[in-house]
């Protein structure tokens, strides 16, 4: 009995050194052969390197749309017939060192983007080169700014509208001169087509303050007045050795909102510039301009909303008309928060 307990022991020892020896083996040769497998790090996180994958396109009618193949070319692709064509060729962004664009609405022409500078979440600064594809020729002089806060196409033919240095500027075609729109912008004080610091984080979530009407004929834009709202301020550590104060204006609970008004210019007679004037019971009331959208090329629908979030007005105004008041109306109100009306 003693030497089978002692052989069953020894078993039992070589079986136990076996796994000691095996088991690390094996979690050893896994680890090798996933040792090409990328980890996820700490820096992914604040940088997007991992996201889902996405397909660059840009519809341009029903059945059309444009890509962006990888290397760096727009293609036309046809869903209708499934056929696709070269639309720009990746030399047009290179010799403009172009990372982006926006065609006209009658495809003649592009606006190369350059220069990208991200400023808050949504809004950003560019350089704009205007390219005709019939000609295949660059506009020169552009009349666009090297730093421009916005830019946009018409929905038809090929106006423009764009804003530098907090004021809004139209052209009625490319090669047409701009002209000046409003002239009273300031930074941290007038913004005029682009919404302030709150407006974009909080009320819009993102950096259009000018609408188009869908024939092109008029073009709305906002004007936010911050002169009263007051500053905060921040230290910036960037690439300098020293860093540098931000200040924006900011307004807190019980402080000064800012002004918004509404405007809408004529682009066939840009003299014709009309307030939409707010609702005379928000008149006096601090109030927000909660969403502008135009019904037709001739009226707009603009949602005002008291401060406190608990009144909201719609009105719908006829911009052809003599008069400018209201055609339509709404109104809610609650006990609670109300949002925009969709």
């Amino acid at each position: 009995m003693v030497s089978i307990a002692k052989v069953l022991l020894a078993v039992l020892g070589v079986a136990v050194v076996v796994v000691l020896i095996a088991v690390p083996t094996v979690i050893f040769l896994k680890e090798e052969e996933g040792s090409n497998m990328r980890t996820f790090t700490l820096f992914d996180v604040f940088n997007y390197t991992l996201k889902p994958a996405s397909y660059n396109m840009k519809w341009i009618s029903d059945y059309e749309y444009l890509h962006k193949e990888t290397d760096g070319s727009i293609f036309l692709y046809n869903v209708n017939t499934n056929m696709f064509e070269e639309f720009l060729n990746r030399d047009k962004f290179i010799a403009r060192d172009a990372s982006d664009y926006q065609l006209s609405a009658d495809r003649r022409y592009v606006a190369f983007m350059s220069n990208y500078n991200k400023v808050w979440r949504h809004s950003f600064t560019a350089s704009y080169s205007l390219y005709d594809r019939q000609s295949d020729k660059d506009i020169t002089p552009s009349d666009i700014p090297d730093v421009v806060q916005y830019f946009a196409w018409a929905p038809t033919g090929n106006k423009l509208a764009y804003v530098w240095d907090n004021n809004v500027y139209l052209k009625t075609s490319p090669e047409s001169p701009r002209e000046q729109i409003t002239f009273n912008g300031e930074p941290n004080k007038i913004l005029n087509g682009i919404p302030d610091w709150v407006y974009e984080e909080e009320m819009f979530s993102s950096n259009r303050g000018v609408w188009w009407s869908p024939g092109g004929k008029y073009l709305a834009y906002a004007e936010f007045n911050d002169t009263l709202v007051h500053n905060i301020e921040y230290s910036w550590f960037g690439e300098d050795q020293y860093p540098s104060t931000i200040s924006i204006p900011y307004p807190k609970a019980g402080t000064p909102n800012p002004v918004v008004k509404l405007f809408v210019v004529d682009t066939d007679n840009t003299t014709i510039v009309t307030e939409v004037v707010v609702p005379a019971s928000f008149s006096k009331l601090e109030h927000y301009l909660a969403s502008v959208t135009w019904v037709t090329d001739n009226r707009i629908a603009v949602q005002w909303l008291k401060r406190q979030q608990n009144h909201l007005i719609l009105q719908i105004y006829d911009i052809s008309g003599s008069s400018r008041n209201p055609v339509e109306h709404l109104e809610l109100t609650s006990t609670g928060w109300i949002g925009r009306v969709c």
